[in-house]
């Protein structure tokens, strides 16, 4: 099976006329690394959330000793999580 096939994409014209505007703007360059072209680039992480040292739930989980279910029940729903648990 070969890799470099081509498809044909339908898109409405103003999809068509934005991203043609983007790619013109902001030309794109092949990664050094690998010599592929992206027309997007990602943005990261929202305030920086993989920064921050946080536990995850499923750490909190099993250094407690329960599933990740109800551990994330709690920090959603910490009123009902508080009845059932007591």
């Amino acid at each position: 099976m070969s890799n470099d096939s081509y498809w044909d994409i339908c898109t409405p014209d103003l999809l068509t006329a934005l991203l043609a505007g983007h790619i013109t703007r902001m030309r794109p360059k092949p990664r050094e690394c690998h010599g592929l072209t992206y027309a997007f680039r990602g943005h990261g992480t929202a305030n920086d959330a993989a920064g921050r040292p946080e536990a995850k739930p499923a750490e909190v989980a099993r250094s407690v000793g329960f599933s990740a279910g109800t551990v994330s029940n709690v920090l959603d729903c910490p009123d009902i999580a508080a009845d059932q648990l007591a």
